[in-house]
């Protein structure tokens, strides 16, 4: 739907006790026209019932420093699903549809989830799609989603904590957009009379929006367990968050209120229910002590986010064990997307169910674990498994590809055909388990005759539901082989190849799918990997390769009229640790600026940065040319989050080439490993373009991170930093790698 087609209406602005006084004389007087959600029946009915939970229509309260739900004690676990409300993960920024916010919300009930943490049900400014794009201008279809997100919740018996603000400026709006509208500066949002109450007419009327589905104002919705002041606010003074907290608990008495962050303004207001504390890098060791130190005042403490790829037993288990810890939610839940596969995102945190690696299916065990030991009852009675839904079925040279939509929770697939009928018989042609990674789908043993399909989801438990048949036509006319072709990488005889290569190779003509084979021996026999089906012209080994050693490699393309191999088997020899350098970054396998910024992520909270390649300064090949403007932060930076955690345990240092300003700032070289952030800072004044040596041994925790031990084998993040004094530069990084003993 087109801006200009929205509906639009507008709050008459009053000052903040006259709106305080008149939302308790009237709820729906700022609610606006009703959204036009037209649920599924059973959806609207499930969500006034809640799905059968006893404790539906119960608010969650707050005990001391814990929380009750029907008399019990009420601890948690859950994830972030910050887009329920508005979505940048739909090839720019629009609402979610249905299925997306159904996929997560079931998925994350199935983990044993009994809170769930959104932003966007709560932060929706400064945009056409916006709750308020502008200052004093509402508009009604903002809601429709929202609503719908919390009808689902509710149906699930899911309590959800909604932050209100941002203190980043990102896609769903944040706290700058109240001050540039009113013309102020940003530290005044927390002391201007005029920011403050243009931020409270903005929670009255989203706190009094009649919700159509379940015929509540949100205000008085059990669903919501508790209202966020903001998310990661810095900042904030004392009066202030008494101030707004005083006024959430005016507005809606039967909710609590959360703070973020652990200070003097957050622990010491007596009206703050909550402290929100956020994780990156989790510790347990210091999640503890904040918990410690959060119901030392007398607060309810929770770890509102952390990154979902620490989650492990060491850290969750010391949590679940403690008391204090009333609730954690890991950052940050996805579902399958509308056509098929996962909705992707790349800040490195991405959690899919039941995941894509086995270390994404650690963490989901993991964060099962403690979901089931803080709140054993969390997943009973089970989530039902859905049924998948087949949305193509197509022929690609006789060969028959279908893709599917997937289903919560299941954990895998098998693909059935039939050449009878849509009623079967049906014979299962997927071999081992098909996950939605997997998708989309060729059978490598297609029939010339018509077909129908169908995919079979299970779920943890076993349970089996079966999508509606397709039908696919059979093939007719004359198909040749496919053409000719040949491998790219690992070039033959290729040295010091990764241990997880990727492998790629030329298109044939008319190739349905390839097969990928991996051997030690020349000839190809007894394989150690052996891939079908695959659709694409690349491939990367998940599981390592054994180090040092040569294998032999070739790709068959294949139709329905034969197949046709790449060339002869080609050889190289993987990289061996011990004595050889680890390649970190090159920068030549990048094909354009863009694919480089999109590796290299610029620091949202520093001064601008971007980066290009760039030949004239570099190494080999191609360089990264680091331009930033330094500025008030004092620093700007690039991230690189890796596919996969690489291993640098049995190197002793990081080498990289690097031709530094002229003007001679500093460059703090950064990497994650394990968790745990270490850092070197080096002078570039007076330095000449060359080879730049750091042992391992002279990295350093910053004071700002959490402690810990140095463990090289699970390094995930490498980052680059300029600092100093103000002003423009540009400095060149080439030639990274890990050089060994």
């Amino acid at each position: 739907m087109g801006a200009e087609s929205r509906s639009r209406y507008s709050v008459r602005r009053w000052c903040a006790l006259t709106v305080a006084l008149l939302l308790t004389m009237g709820g729906a007087m700022f609610a606006g026209p009703p959204a036009a959600v037209a649920g599924p029946a059973a959806d609207a009915a499930g969500a006034r019932h809640g799905g059968g939970n006893p404790h539906a229509r119960e608010f969650v309260t707050r005990s001391g420093t814990g929380l009750t739900l029907g008399g019990a004690p009420f601890r948690f676990g859950g994830p972030n699903i910050y887009w329920l409300g508005l979505d940048e993960n739909v090839g720019g920024v629009d609402y979610p549809t249905r299925f997306r916010i159904d996929d997560a919300l079931r998925t994350a009930k199935a983990m044993g989830s009994t809170v769930v943490r959104s932003h966007t049900l709560g932060i929706s400014t400064g945009t056409p799609l916006s709750i308020e794009p502008s200052l004093g201008e509402f508009n009604a279809d903002a809601f429709a989603t929202i609503d719908y997100a919390i009808a689902q919740a509710h149906r699930l018996g899911l309590r959800l904590l909604i932050p209100l603000t941002d203190n980043w400026s990102y896609y769903h709006g944040g706290f700058r957009d109240f001050t540039t509208w009113l013309g102020l500066p940003e530290s005044a949002f927390y002391t201007d009379p005029r920011a403050v109450a243009a931020f409270k007419e903005y929670i009255a009327v989203l706190l009094n929006h009649v919700n159509p589905i379940t015929g509540r104002a949100l205000r008085a919705e059990p669903t919501i367990m508790a209202w966020e002041l903001g998310n990661e606010l810095s900042g904030m003074t004392p009066e202030w968050v008494t101030d707004i907290s005083t006024y959430l608990h005016q507005l809606a008495p039967r909710h609590l209120v959360a703070a973020p962050g652990i200070s003097a303004a957050t622990l010491e207001s007596p009206a703050v229910d909550i402290v929100d504390a956020h994780y990156y890098p989790p510790d347990a060791a210091r999640m503890l002590a904040d918990a410690a130190t959060v119901t030392a005042a007398g607060k309810v403490y929770i770890a509102g986010e952390y990154g979902s790829t620490f989650a492990s037993s060491e850290l969750l288990a010391p949590l679940a064990a403690d008391p204090r810890v009333t609730g954690t939610l890991f950052w940050s839940l996805f579902p399958h997307a509308d056509d098929h596969g996962y909705v992707p995102h790349d800040d490195g945190f991405t959690l899919h169910y039941p995941g894509d690696t086995p270390e994404m299916r650690a963490a989901v065990r993991a964060i099962e674990e403690f979901n089931a030991a803080v709140n054993p009852a969390a997943n009973r009675p089970p989530v039902r498994l859905n049924a998948p839904v087949i949305t193509s079925l197509t022929k690609v040279y006789g060969e028959n590809l279908l893709a599917w939509r997937g289903a919560s929770p299941a954990v895998g697939y098998t693909v059935q055909r039939s050449t009878r009928g849509p009623r079967g018989p049906w014979r299962t042609v997927s071999t081992g388990t098909v996950t939605d990674n997997d998708t989309p789908w060729i059978d490598v043993r297609s029939p010339r005759e018509r077909a129908w399909y169908r995919v079979v989801a299970v779920d943890a438990r076993g349970h089996r539901q079966a999508s509606a048949p397709a039908r696919v036509g059979a093939h007719t006319g004359a198909l040749a082989r496919p053409g000719a072709f040949g491998p790219q990488s690992p070039a033959r005889e290729a040295q010091r190849v990764a241990q997880r290569p990727t492998f790629s190779w030329s298109p044939a003509e008319r190739a349905a799918y390839y097969t990928l084979v991996v051997s030690r021996r020349a000839d190809l026999s007894s394989p150690v990997l052996r891939v079908t089906g695959l659709l694409a012209t690349s491939y990367t080994v998940t599981e390592p390769l054994a180090p040092g050693v040569t294998y032999h490699w070739r790709v068959t393309a294949t139709n329905l009229a034969g197949t046709t191999a790449g060339g002869s088997p080609t050889s190289f020899t993987t990289i061996n640790p011990a004595v050889d350098p680890i390649p970190v970054d090159d920068f030549d396998g990048y094909d354009s600026d863009q694919a480089l910024g999109a590796a290299y992520q610029a620091a949202t909270s520093g001064d601008p940065i971007t980066v290009a390649l760039d030949r004239a300064h570099a190494d080999s090949g191609a360089a990264m040319a680091l331009n930033y403007t330094l500025g008030t932060q004092g620093y700007a930076g690039v991230t690189r989050t890796f596919p996969t955690a690489q291993d640098w345990s049995a190197d002793i240092g990081l080498q990289f080439w690097l031709a530094p300003d002229a003007v001679g700032r500093n460059l703090s070289v950064q990497f994650q490993a394990a968790g745990v952030y270490w850092q070197y800072d080096l002078d570039m004044t007076g330095r000449t373009p060359g080879l730049v040596r750091i042992p391992f041994a002279d990295f350093a925790i910053p004071t700002w991170a959490t402690p810990g031990a140095l463990n090289l084998a699970q390094v995930t993040h490498l980052s680059f930093y300029l600092g100093g004094t103000p002003g423009t530069g540009v400095s060149y990084v080439d030639s990274v790698v890990a050089y060994p003993r």
